[in-house]
């Protein structure tokens, strides 16, 4: 017997799956292979432009760049002002502890950059964080490597940066709304429910910030 025909840009839909199975895995590295094997963008980058810039600047680690893209945001979209949950500040926040968790991870395996440099990274995470998600970060620079904390046994840099971007997107929604897919109406929802499940009063993503905004 033979099998049934296939529906037209079927294998666009298999991709894109698998796009979004890479993505809630974590498996970045795997993910951006996928891309430019297919020449394909998935999951979170199916978001317009825009966001597929800011994608490409936290990918690779360009952390000025991606927060003075962030930063106009507040002025664009009322919903997304510096004291709101998912604000300019918040979203700042998030970029500067990854570049701080990476410098240290940096330092714990002996690719040692100049102290200084890590130093000034957790001071500048400081003004935009509580007092007890601070304390928590420099409480990993005690430790032997930074997988030795229960909350990062998982992180690398490639997934770490891959939550950032994920966390930054669905901040920027308002101002970039999303390309849906035809795969989103079958997943959607999985991002937004986890974040709306882990999210609370001044607390976004892990990131524990600052209520009140320094002028």
């Amino acid at each position: 017997m033979a099998l049934p025909e296939l529906p037209p840009a079927w294998r666009d839909e298999v991709v894109h799956m698998l796009f979004d199975f890479l993505e809630d895995a974590g498996l970045a590295h795997t993910l951006n292979a996928l891309e430019q094997e297919t020449g394909m963008r998935g999951g979170t980058a199916r978001l317009g432009e825009e966001l597929c810039f800011l994608r490409g600047l936290v990918l690779n680690g360009e952390w000025d760049a991606a927060e003075a893209f962030v930063a106009p945001a507040e002025t664009l979209e009322p919903g997304v002002g510096a004291g709101a949950p998912h604000g300019a500040m918040v979203m700042a926040a998030h970029l500067r502890r990854q570049k701080f968790l990476e410098l240290l991870d940096g330092v714990q395996g002996e690719s040692a950059p100049e102290v200084d440099a890590l130093v000034a990274a957790l001071q500048a995470v400081e003004p935009l964080v509580d007092r007890a998600h601070f304390n928590d970060l420099c409480f990993l620079m005690t430790l032997a490597k930074l997988q030795d904390h229960a909350e990062y046994a998982g992180w690398t840099v490639a997934r770490g940066r891959l939550s950032v971007f994920t966390a930054l997107a669905a901040a920027l929604e308002p101002v970039y709304p999303a390309q849906r897919h035809r795969s989103d109406e079958v997943h959607g929802g999985v991002h937004t429910e986890q974040t709306a499940r882990e999210g609370g009063e001044g607390v976004h993503g892990g990131v524990h910030y600052r209520q009140t905004v320094r002028e």
